[in-house]
């Protein structure tokens, strides 16, 4: 993914985000490092909106077991069933510079990569 070093400080508040060749509603996470917990911002018709909130924990890459990560995990009980599989992992790639991976655990011990993000302070 690209990372070189483990997340220190835990990245806290707004962190914008994109997608790359895709035009999406998703404008980024909302992140709270001391509660290791967060939420997603999308543009809603009447403006921004929350959805699907996560928990946060710093782990090893689910493909990459030599690499740290920020791992994004949606399997909570208010989440729609079609969400809580899908795990994201984080890396810091340069100061405020995040970049992401979304898995998909469907099958155990093998973690299907659904694409890539971009976080920024």
């Amino acid at each position: 993914m690209g990372g070189k070093r483990p997340i220190s400080p835990l990245p806290d508040g707004f962190l914008k985000g994109f997608v790359d060749g895709l035009k999406v509603s998703w404008k980024g996470k909302k992140l709270q490092a001391k509660d290791q917990a967060g939420i997603n911002l999308f543009a809603g018709e009447k403006g921004d909106e929350e959805r699907y909130p996560f928990k946060t924990d710093h782990t090893k890459g689910l493909r990459d077991p030599d690499l740290d990560v920020l791992r994004i995990d949606y399997d909570l009980s208010g989440n729609p069933f079609w969400l809580r599989p899908i795990t994201d992992e984080i890396v810091e790639v340069e100061k405020g510079k995040y970049l992401g991976k979304v898995h998909l655990r469907i099958l155990p011990n093998y973690p299907f990569t659904m694409g890539y993000f971009r976080l920024e302070q």
